[in-house]
């Protein structure tokens, strides 16, 4: 009876949510990234949200994996990917983004292995005439390593078009480093769980080693989930390129993350942030 109950939540769970990408349900947010040495705002990451009808707020922990198992990712990607395209085309328009600034899009395995991946983003952009450099996909060890060469081939292609890279949830792999030389990355995300324990001793070390590393092969190094002026402080002096997290905000709805940009539209202040 329990299984029988799960199946069916489970069913009842993946028809929601297509049909909630279908009709534009799925809100993206954003998340701003910022410059340590200037305070500007350098990127932001576009994050998916779902408030359902009924249960109100599904975490994306529940829902990406429910929508990969059944291939209702393909849906969100395409909604997420065409929503970003649609802001920052306005953004540009409206003078809010910075020269050089970006969305970093979180690419899912199942995603990035369907036919036609490339073709539909890059269709995408075309159609928003944006620039691929203004877009950073954002992928993970794990979906590097499920197959190495047709993976190294692919993002080979992206970046031919320009598009940028980033590897995400660095240092919480099992793979080997060999790749980083040979792949065209742009960014390296430095997992938030080592910036969360940086007073533990390893936690620094492994920081400082994935920075130094980062910069030697001339790959732009990302904090994830900075929530301290402790951890801020530790970044700046190790170097550390971009922050991300809770101390300068959190994920915003499209309206607040442009009042974000507009407030700091110079610099950040990390003490009113």
């Amino acid at each position: 009876r329990s299984l029988d109950e799960r199946t069916r939540t489970g069913l009842a769970l993946d028809r929601d949510l297509r049909r909630a990408a279908a009709q534009r349900g799925l809100e993206v947010h954003y998340q701003p990234i910022i410059d340590l040495r200037t305070g500007h705002v350098a990127a932001a990451e576009a994050l998916v949200r779902w408030h359902h009808p009924e249960h109100g707020p599904i975490p994306p922990s529940v829902f990406i994996p429910t929508a990969e198992a059944t291939g209702a990712i393909s849906a969100i990607s395409d909604l997420v990917m065409t929503t970003v395209a649609e802001n920052l085309a306005e953004w540009n328009a409206d003078g809010l983004l910075r020269d050089g600034a970006r969305i970093a899009v979180n690419i899912s395995a199942a995603e990035f292995s369907r036919r036609g991946f490339v073709e539909r983003i890059a269709s995408t952009l075309k159609d928003a005439r944006l620039s691929p450099s203004q877009i950073e996909l954002e992928i993970t060890e794990t979906l590097l390593m499920s197959d190495l060469e047709t993976t190294a081939r692919r993002l080979t292609e992206l970046d031919e078009l320009g598009f940028l890279v980033a590897l995400d949830d660095f240092g919480t792999g099992y793979s080997s480093l060999s790749y980083l030389h040979s792949l065209p990355l742009h960014t390296l995300k430095v997992d938030r769980c080592f910036v969360r324990d940086l007073r533990d001793g390893r936690s620094e070390t492994i920081t400082r080693a994935i920075l130094s590393l980062a910069h030697g092969l001339g790959i732009i190094a990302v904090g994830e989930g900075v929530e301290t002026e402790e951890q801020r402080r530790f970044l700046i002096d190790a170097g550390c390129d971009l922050v991300q997290g809770y101390f300068y905000s959190p994920p915003l709805p499209r309206p607040a993350f442009e009042k974000f940009l507009r407030d700091h539209g110079a610099s950040v202040d990390a003490e009113a942030a």
